[in-house]
């Protein structure tokens, strides 16, 4: 992977899914939403978690960018929210370019190391940054997790050492339909750069079944009370209602605003590109559509 600067540039997403083989699939964009390249599977030698290793190692996992190891490159953080590996997770090490990753000797997150007080694993974690405001050097995870009977929320997970994470904080905060049904919402986070030389997060909340699409900007959490501040904007209404696609969130056309990455059916890869952030309508969108390989 790349460094921080240049990530825009890059879809990665899991196989075994929308017509793409098993591995962990790197794809160069050309910054403008178009995918420049065909996508090379940096997965080739597996995740470390077998001997052999394997491109198939990846089947089921869920896959984030960020500096989890607080090198110069962007690493990847591989999380399995169900199967065999249900709970668990590992960080490969970023190694500056396109070629084949390397498992081993990166953090791995054991088995329900990010599960809550009732035993619950989150469902989905992304790239939180510096939500907790404790500057680190290591980003943060926000997740959501619960189960029918406790009830689902969002949490936050404060970074300590690479791979190592707080116990989970849920935060007093509802989806953007009022309510705390976040089981039924998909998020992706990104990071975007802020004028003191920092980051901030940006986070894309999608809800399947009515294709509400919103965006929170500039998250910052109080790790005491488990409040939550941010910038709200509705970015669009009836986005790939009913959809089986996968999100990863960056600012695809390097303009300052995030964009949303989507992975369907036949290999199909769409740049969603924002514009015109609004609180109160709908924000502008463009979109390139290309077929990977």
């Amino acid at each position: 992977m790349t460094s921080p600067a240049t990530v825009y540039r890059y879809l990665v997403t899991i196989g075994a899914q929308n017509g793409l083989p098993s591995g962990l699939w790197l794809a160069q964009g050309a910054g403008n939403g178009h995918v420049a390249v065909s996508p090379i599977d940096i997965g080739i030698n597996g995740n470390g978690f077998s001997s052999t290793g394997s491109p198939s190692d990846f089947d089921g996992a869920t896959v984030i960018t960020g500096r989890f190891t607080a090198g110069t490159n962007q690493d990847v953080l591989l999380y399995y929210p169900a199967g065999i590996h249900a709970g668990s997770g590992e960080i490969l090490r970023g190694n500056g370019n396109a070629s084949a990753l390397t498992p081993g000797g990166a953090p791995v997150l054991s088995e329900g190391s990010l599960s809550n007080f009732n035993g619950d694993n989150p469902t989905q974690v992304v790239n939180g940054g510096n939500t907790s405001g404790k500057n680190t050097g290591l980003p943060d995870l926000l997740g959501i997790l619960g189960d029918s009977a406790n009830g689902y929320g969002l949490d936050l997970y404060s970074a300590g050492a690479p791979g190592t994470y707080g116990y989970p904080v849920t935060l007093t905060v509802n989806t953007p339909d009022g309510t705390a049904d976040w089981n039924n919402w998909t998020i992706a986070a990104t990071q975007l750069p802020t004028t003191g030389g920092g980051t901030s997060t940006a986070m894309f909340l999608w809800k399947k079944s009515t294709g509400a699409l919103d965006l929170w900007e500039n998250l910052a959490a109080n790790t005491s009370t488990g409040t939550l501040t941010y910038d709200a904007y509705p970015v669009a209404t009836r986005w790939n209602t009913g959809a089986t696609i996968t999100l990863q969130a960056a600012d695809i056309n390097n303009d300052g605003v995030p964009d949303l990455w989507t992975v369907g059916a036949g290999r199909k890869v769409t740049a969603n590109l924002f514009s015109h952030l609004s609180a109160t309508k709908s924000a502008t969108l463009n979109k390139a559509t290309e077929t990977l390989g």
